[in-house]
């Protein structure tokens, strides 16, 4: 028995050609390891929603998952920090919802990073978020709607936020 998701056979979805995953009610899951699902080629849409026990996620969660095109982070009470390279990479992603997270105090670099179809990016109720490292949330597309709210206690962000957002 593991507290850490560790690769894609801890999921269960390798090869299996799934297009949806939602991490939900895994109750003992403290920490996603090290490029956990990166490069799921399939997947469209994943959630991550009431994890009360997960304090991290790890670098390069999710990168280059080339088909995906919604993501929700919310409502993991324990999360603390989101490592390098969170979601970057993933070309295809139009909605992406980060939100109700009250511990989280660290973006880690390059998270978001190089996203070219991302329309609407929502990220509020974080009132423990300290810094945001570089290179967050690049996008090579045109951003249709943007919202940030209740980040109190933010007082670092890195160089070339949101950089290239389009026209």
């Amino acid at each position: 028995h593991s507290d850490k998701l560790r690769d894609y056979d801890d999921a269960g979805i390798l090869g299996s050609g799934v297009c949806a995953i939602v991490f939900s009610n895994l109750d003992n899951v403290t920490e996603i390891d090290s490029f956990f699902l990166q490069q799921c080629c399939s997947l469209q849409k994943a959630s991550i929603k009431d994890l009360p026990a997960l304090t991290k996620i790890h670098k390069g969660f999710m990168f280059s998952c080339s088909a995906l095109t919604t993501m929700v982070l919310k409502g993991v009470p324990s999360l603390k920090e989101l490592g390098n390279g969170f979601l970057s990479y993933c070309y295809s992603l139009k909605h992406f919802t980060l939100s109700g997270l009250p511990a989280l105090t660290t973006i880690g670099d390059m998270c978001l990073s190089d996203l070219q179809s991302l329309e609407n990016f929502t990220m509020g109720d974080l009132p423990a978020l300290r810094e945001i490292g570089h290179d967050f949330l690049t996008v090579g597309g045109i951003l249709k709607r943007v919202s940030y709210n209740n980040l109190p206690a933010l007082t670092k962000v890195g160089r070339d936020w949101m950089i290239d957002c389009g026209s």
